[in-house]
Order: structure tokens, then sequence, then C-alpha cells
């Protein structure tokens, strides 16, 4: 079995103060309830109606257990793969949303659909291979954060290679717009 704390970088201590279960103990668990056989969502159902967890505790489980038994490889959901990534920039909100702004007028020029939240806090584009990106901002006082998820990926590598792509350009974001203040 491989180590679902290695996987999904929650510790076993965590989980159990968490939950009242270490990894372990949830993966035999899970085992015998035959969840190898379940459905993603049952199991995840399971959890919060037979152990009470919330829908958080109940997905980082499954998922956890999923990837333990090989039913489910890192970086995959759903519809596919995805990469996830956030950053806390010291600037204003505004600003931070002016930046993406401005790539996502880029992109449009370049034929992707690309639609704008009105409060100024998303950004939804459809890519040309299927995939879609979200980027998310929050802000308070002078910090932002910054959310990007490109999901709907064909392959783990596919969302590592975007993983890697948004932490490089996050990072010079960050650089750019802390010179400005």
């Amino acid at each position: 079995m491989a180590e679902p704390s290695k996987i999904s970088g929650v510790s076993s201590a965590a989980v159990e103060k968490a939950t009242g279960k270490n990894w372990q103990q949830w993966v035999v668990l899970l085992d015998k309830l035959g969840a190898r056989e379940m459905a993603h969502k049952s199991i995840a159902e399971v959890l919060r109606a037979q152990h009470q967890l919330d829908g958080w505790w109940a997905q980082m489980i499954t998922v956890g257990y999923e990837q333990s038994r090989g039913l489910r490889q890192a970086l995959e959901h759903a519809d596919g793969f995805a990469a996830c990534i956030s950053r806390t920039v010291n600037t204003k909100l505004g600003v931070l949303y002016e930046a993406f702004a401005q790539e996502a007028a880029r992109l449009e020029k370049e034929g992707i659909q690309v639609r704008r939240s009105a409060d100024g806090k998303t950004l939804r584009a459809k890519l040309d291979d299927g995939s879609q990106l979200e980027v998310a901002l929050a802000g308070s006082g002078g910090k932002s954060q910054v959310r990007v998820e490109h999901s709907g990926l064909k392959s783990a590598k596919d969302a590592r290679e975007s993983k890697a792509f948004w932490q490089l350009t996050l990072d010079e974001l960050q650089k750019k717009l802390s010179k400005l203040g």
C-alpha cells in the first residue's frame, strides 16, 4: 500500500486529530466496507453519513484511500487531471485583478474564450485543448491571494507541467507586483 500521507501531504497524525482515525485505520475500514469497488462519490457519502466527517475530510480521506490503493493517480480528478497553485502577493486586490485582466485580453485576442466576474474576483477560460482555467482572487488591505486551477487535463504529466508553469508565472507576477507596491 502506498502511504496516503506521502501522497496527500496530510500526516496520519493530522488525519487522526481531525477525524479520530489515522490513515491506516481509514484504509482498513474502507477495505472492509468494499470501497475498492465503490465510486468516489459513494465512498465520500459513506464517510459523511456513517462516520460524520464533514465534506472536506470525507473528500480528503476518499482521495487518499483511492490513491493508496491505485484507484486514482495523484492530481487526478473526476474530469481528468488538474493543477492547482496559490500565492499571496503584496498588492491590493484591484492591482492583482488588473494584471490578470490584461493577460485575459491577450488570450481573447488569440481566440480563447474568457469570462470575467462582475465583482473582479474571478476569471475563467476554456482553452483550445478543452481544459479549463480558473483564477480566483481575494484580498484584504495591501495583500491579495491568487489561486489558479487548471483542470480537465489529459494526464498527470500535463498537470505537473501546468503546475510548474503556474508556479513560475505566479513567482514572476509576485516579484513584478511587489515592486509596484
